[in-house]
This record gives structure tokens, C-alpha cells and sequence, in this order.
């Protein structure tokens, strides 16, 4: 079975454009993406957090699926303007 990948994004349009380009890149390279809701191998969460509330949620986003995997493996990424602070 191949691996699976949830790719989502907070923020600005080069965001979604940015996530558009990994999600082909992935799917090239035989991953199977999922919708971000559901358990996937790896969670790559995109944000461009310019305001205070923008980089909360992307915090509590990142936090909540990380939890959610706890009980399934899984590999979170986080890039994007903020990913330095996220890791």
C-alpha cells in the first residue's frame, strides 16, 4: 500500500498555490493524498501567519493534529512563513 500524505494551508493565495505544487509532487512520487481530516503518514500544514491570530491558529492546528496521531504514527511538517517557530 502506498504511503499516505494530508496537506493543508492557513494564509495567503501563494500558500494554496504552494500547496497545490507539493500535493503533485507527492502524488509523483507514489504518495496517496488524503484529505487533512483524515490519519495519514505524514501532515504537512503550510502557513503564512502574519498577525497574531493567523499564527495562533496555525499553533493550535498543529498542536491538535499532533495529538490526534498520537495513537497512529505519523510524521507532521509544517512550512511556511512560521514553520522556524512551529518545527
Amino acid at each position: 500500500m502506498s504511503p499516505t500524505v494530508a496537506i493543508t494551508h492557513l494564509g495567503c493565495k501563494l500558500n494554496q498555490a504552494e500547496v497545490e505544487s507539493l500535493t503533485r509532487q507527492f502524488a509523483f512520487a507514489g504518495y496517496m493524498i488524503v484529505d487533512a481530516e483524515e490519519p495519514a503518514d505524514v501532515f504537512i500544514l503550510n502557513s503564512c501567519t502574519v498577525t497574531s491570530l493567523a499564527d495562533r491558529k496555525s499553533r493550535q492546528l498543529h498542536r491538535a493534529r499532533a495529538d490526534e496521531e498520537r495513537s497512529q504514527p505519523c510524521e507532521p511538517k509544517h512550512t511556511g512563513q512560521n514553520s522556524r517557530r512551529q518545527g
